[in-house]
């Protein structure tokens, strides 16, 4: 059974909400897991690092035989977001007010995961402990 949020099988959960509605069978305790994994992702002490590691040794189970490095960027109207200012990115085609991303993926012959992802700091940013401060 669907859970009552609207979601389906394979579509991307962006909250703990609809993961808790998935996560409990019994629709009646659904708030009760839901704050249970809000603890856990808030208040729990782990190392996304080491996570990330177990993950890419879960799933790749296959010699890496190629490594993607990328750029993705994330179109923004204000300025005052870490990292934005008017620069050439890919998502729009031209130069915009943005933020940068670089990513790195990994892929077998069957796999491909995602593997680090950083913000590109602009030089702006980066030398301006203003801009910084205020960002």
């Amino acid at each position: 059974m669907l859970p009552s949020s609207g979601s389906h099988p394979g579509e991307r959960l962006q909250s703990v909400e609809p993961i808790a509605a998935r996560a409990c069978p019994d629709p009646e305790r659904v708030d009760a897991m839901h704050q249970r994994l809000l603890h856990f992702a808030v208040d729990s002490k782990w190392s996304h690092r080491d996570v990330r590691r177990q993950a890419a040794r879960y799933a790749l189970r296959e010699p890496v035989e190629v490594w993607i490095v990328d750029d993705t960027g994330f179109l923004k109207q204000g300025k005052h977001s870490v990292g934005v200012q008017r620069q050439y990115t890919g998502s729009a085609g031209k130069v915009a007010n943005c933020q940068l991303g670089v990513s790195l993926s990994v892929a077998t012959r069957t796999e491909h995961l995602a593997r680090d992802f950083e913000l590109y700091l602009p030089e702006l940013w980066a030398n301006d402990e203003a801009t910084r401060k205020d960002g």
